[in-house]
């Protein structure tokens, strides 16, 4: 049975998401869509785009005819959906959006792709120091580690020496 009016996918989508046992809200977040829009699709007032369509009959085990989709369809956009997340997590990081595509050198992270707390921590190091730019920034780190070694090399010498005339 072909449907193609939005009421009658409203009934499917909430027939089957009660079904499955998903809330409007947990559907919403498996399809990484508003709760809205759920609502609106449940309620007629609107119809989810194919690929969103393509993810719910995937989710939910509709028949993909039912809903006017074809299995080899729902296939390419359920691929083309996963790609496309891909494509959007490596433009957040800072990467190209494709494999194979070159780097941005010129683009510096906020700064660098790092978590949270060390973000945090260099942005605060930056401000102390009034660094303005993330190059000067590494330049002292890169400092501070040859200072680091040097006191190392320094202390192992003097156990060495104290080793030696004890």
């Amino acid at each position: 049975m072909l449907i193609d009016k939005k009421e009658e996918i409203g009934e499917l989508i909430k027939d089957k998401r009660v079904d499955r046992h998903y809330t409007q809200a947990s559907l919403a977040q498996a399809l990484s869509v508003s709760r809205y829009s759920v609502v609106s699709w449940e309620n007629g007032t609107s119809t989810p785009t194919e690929e969103n369509l393509a993810a719910i009959v995937e989710l939910l085990g509709i028949d993909p005819h039912e809903v006017g989709l074809e299995k080899d369809r729902v296939s390419y956009l359920i691929q083309h959906r996963e790609e496309g997340k891909r494509r959007k997590e490596r433009k957040q990081e800072g990467f190209p959006e494709r494999e194979g595509e070159e780097y941005d050198a010129s683009f510096v992270p906020d700064p660098f792709m790092l978590n949270g707390k060390l973000q945090d921590l260099i942005k605060k190091a930056m401000r102390l120091r009034e660094i303005e730019d993330i190059e000067t920034f590494l330049a002292i780190l890169e400092g501070g580690k040859k200072k680091i070694a040097r006191v190392k090399k320094q202390l192992e010498e003097k156990s060495q020496e104290e080793g030696i005339t004890s």
